[in-house]
């Protein structure tokens, strides 16, 4: 994953209203010191604001990184070098996160649709079927 700050905050529109829910956040920080350019930090991932990745972030930048608390280490996916690799991690990979889907439903190449929650094909209007046959329990 690289650098997406037009999608911090993913959202969905409720059905059958005009407002929106928050489905999934990416924290996000930032860091900067005197004229060096600003490093981001996203998802455990290390980034210039062009959106490269850092492969060697300066002392600077970890000096920084241990004035975070250990939980906002923990929410950006970031560890220090002394704390060394999250379980399962390796140098070239990334802490998994995981999603909630966005939505229950697909849409197959022929256009036809099909429920991915009880796997009925051939749905011409999902969002009646999903009212009908899926109501939501809240």
């Amino acid at each position: 994953m690289s650098l997406n700050l037009a999608k911090v905050h993913e959202t969905e529109k409720i059905p059958g209203t005009t407002e929106f829910r928050l489905v999934q956040v990416h924290p996000t920080a930032s860091l900067k010191r005197d004229s060096e350019p600003p490093i981001w930090i996203q998802d455990g991932g290390i980034y210039y604001e062009s959106g490269e990745p850092v492969l060697n972030p300066p002392d600077w930048f970890w000096e920084d990184c241990r004035k975070m608390t250990p939980e906002r280490r923990q929410q950006l996916g970031l560890r220090l070098p002394e704390e060394g690799l999250a379980p399962g991690q390796t140098e070239t990979t990334r802490p998994v996160r995981l999603v909630r889907r966005k939505s229950k439903l697909e849409v197959k190449p022929t256009g036809d649709k099909t429920c991915t929650v009880c796997g009925k094909t051939g749905l011409k209007h999902l969002p009646g079927h999903m009212r009908w046959a899926h109501p939501a329990k809240e």
